[in-house]
């Protein structure tokens, strides 16, 4: 579920292309965010292994928590508070690589 923040953010990206394009978009979109129920459990049940910032596209993190155990468990205690502003932050990125890749693919 999105929130207020999200869907502006959508709705603006959204503004500058056509009935085609913005189909296009929805597509794309609908496919490639990641849904913050799910970043959220898995988290809790496995976010001291990192799957979480590996789900998200952040390997690097996800190594670091991974060898770390979720920083000896005081990591993944705080990512389970933060875990869901971070996928809202990716999916705002994911919607912002595709309006840039279909404008880009306009010219």
């Amino acid at each position: 579920m999105m929130d207020i923040e999200e869907v502006e953010h959508l709705k603006v990206l959204k503004k500058d292309l056509s009935a085609e394009e913005q189909m296009d978009f929805d597509n794309q979109f609908v496919t490639r965010r990641k849904d913050p129920i799910a970043v959220l459990l898995l988290s809790i049940f496995i976010g001291e292994l990192g799957v979480d910032r590996f789900y998200l596209g952040y390997t690097g993190l996800g190594f670091c928590k991974l060898l770390s155990l979720g920083g000896l468990f005081i990591w993944w205690f705080i990512d389970l508070f933060l875990i869901m502003g971070v996928t809202k932050r990716k999916n705002m990125e994911i919607a912002s690589q595709i309006h840039d890749a279909i404008v880009q693919a306009r010219q």
